[in-house]
């Protein structure tokens, strides 16, 4: 996006933050953030590379800032919100744990901005379902179900797992996707619910579509969703349905029309999913600002845009070049006020479910990236996923089962604990 030259008054701020808090919460709120009379682009090429395409985007005034050319398509206010992170509820129901966030048994199912509050804190697993040859052909190890136990431990509420549906669907009438795979998808999906994590499921890596909206590739999408849809209807409230990834080089339009029919799908069987829209390229804040919105007063549909900004640190893997002034810091604020502003403008709960900086950064640089990420985030109510490829973008280690403890390994723990604490 063109930098913004000024930054919100406080008291925007203030406002952006009762309204999030007012729509979340269904009351009138405080300038503290309390209710009211209450207590209150992944990272890596087609070819299987987990380093950052530094060709893929630009800091230019389009607002896509992506940093990987895997999501650029290349393939392989303040409030305080809640810790969330509660047990999954029963479909249709709500979450049973009781959670102030939350649906109780017989209460209404997560809105979109009460589960916000819940999810914040998020991280990625990516080049995993999202690689086109399968579960390990980018070279990470197969999936582990203590991989969540790990997230957890970490204080992570939320997981978003990438998905390429493209080679494991059929190309003919009815595009039946491969009952394996499939299965296989739902397990991981199941695991990361069994343990009260929020999971993101999407389309990723879906060139074939975002290169050629031909009627007969819209009614494959169409399909492939329609099987999610169907397949994971009875599943909690916790599972979060992503619509597509960052679909450059669709046109906006066309992914207007593509948003609001898939949301549509969805909701024949699943009228109060959760679900995750974002605009066209590398779905920056730009991008966002320009989509359509699927479905205005829609209280399940969510929000979401990316950010590598600035991209021509992020994409330098240079270990000698250095991130964090405080003019650094203002820009990304003023990233963050801005879509912020927008958000509520529409009023719509927001995420920003990829960002990041690969471990061959200079390591005060990096961060500094992450907690001031973390901290804009957190202050403007937005739930965040750092993304993590396992590789170039690596966070967390994914150890096999010989090598596995209690706790995982992280890449860097200073970063776990900003992203988790």
């Amino acid at each position: 996006m063109t930098p913004r030259t000024s930054t919100p008054s406080s008291a925007a701020i203030v406002s952006i933050a009762l309204l999030a808090c007012a729509v979340a919460l269904g009351v009138g709120c405080s300038a503290t953030g309390s209710a009211a009379g209450g207590d209150g682009g992944g990272p890596g090429h087609d070819g299987g590379s987990v380093t950052a395409d530094a060709g893929s985007a630009s800091d230019g005034a389009s607002g896509s800032s992506d940093a990987h050319a895997g999501g650029p398509e290349g393939g392989c206010a303040s409030t305080t919100c809640s810790d969330g992170g509660p047990a999954p509820g029963q479909d249709g129901g709500g979450s049973t744990d009781g959670g102030s966030t939350d649906g109780g048994p017989s209460g209404p199912p997560l809105t979109g901005a009460q589960a916000i509050l819940g999810m914040q804190r998020g991280i990625n697993l990516g080049n995993t379902f999202d690689a086109p040859g399968g579960e390990t052909s980018w070279g990470n190890p197969v999936v582990q179900d203590y991989y969540f136990d790990d997230f957890k431990a970490a204080g992570l509420t939320a997981v978003r797992i990438p998905v390429t549906w493209d080679q494991h669907t059929g190309q003919s009438a009815p595009y039946t996707i491969d009952a394996t795979f499939l299965a296989r998808v739902e397990q991981v999906l199941d695991w990361a619910l069994a343990r009260g994590l929020y999971v993101l499921v999407n389309a990723h890596h879906e060139s074939w579509l975002k290169t050629s909206t031909t009627p007969d590739n819209v009614a494959r999408f169409a399909a492939i969703w329609t099987q999610l849809a169907t397949q994971l209807a009875s599943k909690p409230d916790h599972l979060v349905f992503e619509i597509l990834n960052e679909p450059n080089p669709m046109g906006q339009s066309d992914l207007d029309a593509l948003n609001a029919q898939i949301l549509g799908i969805i909701r024949k069987t699943n009228p109060t999913r959760l679900v995750v829209y974002a605009g066209n390229n590398y779905s920056g804040v730009g991008e966002l600002e320009a989509a359509k919105v699927p479905a205005p007063g829609d209280p399940y549909l969510i929000a979401n845009y990316h950010s590598y900004n600035p991209w021509s640190w992020v994409s330098s893997n240079d270990p000698n070049a250095t991130w964090g002034t405080q003019g650094d810091k203002d820009a990304v604020g003023q990233e963050f006020d801005g879509v912020a502003q927008y958000a509520a403008s529409q009023n719509l709960p927001l995420m920003i479910n990829e960002f990041g900086a690969g471990p061959s950064h200079d390591y005060g640089s990096r961060v500094a990236f992450y907690q001031t990420y973390v901290a804009d985030a957190r202050a403007h109510g937005m739930a965040y996923f750092a993304w993590d490829d396992g590789g170039g973008f690596q966070i967390y280690v994914r150890q096999d089962p010989s090598s596995h403890t209690a706790g995982g390994q992280w890449n860097d723990g200073t970063i776990r604990d900003a992203l988790g604490k």
